[in-house]
């Protein structure tokens, strides 16, 4: 679609072709002949669906983790937990989806109630859940605040969260794609911290997925530009989170960077099936 062209070309293209020193082909219509609506019911998903709010707030937060905010996990998640339809279900995962889109209002996810959370999702999520599932969603409760006991503390005293830090971000985002769990688990075991402290810092590489581009993918991790985009949208988060500041990024990953500009050049087979293989 022209929407998701210009998002891309915009957004994700330019750090591509930096790294791979080609530009991708222009994607196939096959794939929209092959995805199925999801929202067959779309209007009434969720009525007379018994539980599809119980527990909403941590339920959600919970479905939110186990799937990394992605579909069909997340629905799949939501319509196991709440005991509701399938149809349901992915509305409520569709809604998870959606909040990713208001990451750093809410949190990452700790803060559901606070007015700038409730002001993106009102404005970005509620209006297309409301159309899906004929339900408004109830208001979110502040108990999970609760639930992070260390919030605002988590990396305080915990010796070593700051160790060889660039580095450390940016191998754990590798290995677990910028997705939590996983990030936290890898900063937790690689910083030897708590699993609260290792949360926060997997929470600062899911949240810095947001600032791919400017960050040149993760490479580029002191630049001004990079910087600039983690401060306004990630940092904020973190040191609620864990009660510390991330030091300043080391230049030194940029020295990784030995094929930058030139890895897909002579790749033969780079771009077969290119937008099928893609997705």
């Amino acid at each position: 679609s022209e929407a998701c062209q210009s998002c891309t070309n915009e957004k994700c293209v330019p750090s591509f072709e930096a790294c791979a020193g080609v530009t991708p082909p222009a994607p196939t219509a096959s794939i929209a002949a092959n995805t199925s609506q999801v929202t067959t019911s779309a209007g009434d998903a969720c009525v007379g669906q018994t539980g599809w709010d119980a527990d909403f707030t941590e339920h959600m937060h919970t479905c939110g983790l186990r799937s990394v905010g992605a579909m069909p996990a997340a629905g799949s998640c939501m319509a196991k937990m709440q005991g509701v339809s399938t149809d349901c279900g992915n509305c409520l995962g569709d809604l998870i989806s959606c909040g990713r889109h208001c990451a750093s209002q809410c949190c990452l996810g700790n803060c559901p109630a606070s007015e700038a959370c409730q002001s993106c999702t009102n404005e970005k999520c509620v209006p297309s859940f409301v159309e899906c599932a004929g339900v408004t969603p109830p208001d979110p409760t502040p108990s999970l605040l609760s639930m992070g006991t260390s919030a605002g503390q988590a990396c305080v005293g915990q010796t070593g969260w700051d160790t060889d830090f660039t580095e450390h971000m940016h191998t754990c985002g590798l290995r677990s794609g910028g997705a939590m769990p996983v990030a936290g688990r890898c900063m937790a075991s690689t910083q030897g911290v708590s699993a609260d402290c290792g949360n926060c810092l997997g929470h600062l590489i899911s949240c810095g997925r947001q600032c791919a581009t400017q960050c040149c993918l993760g490479t580029c991790p002191a630049s001004e530009a990079c910087q600039s985009c983690t401060n306004d949208k990630c940092v904020p988060s973190f040191e609620e989170c864990a009660g510390v500041t991330p030091p300043d990024p080391t230049s030194s990953l940029l020295s990784m960077r030995t094929s930058a500009g030139q890895a897909c050049v002579g790749q033969t087979g780079w771009d077969t099936d290119f937008t099928e293989h893609m997705h």
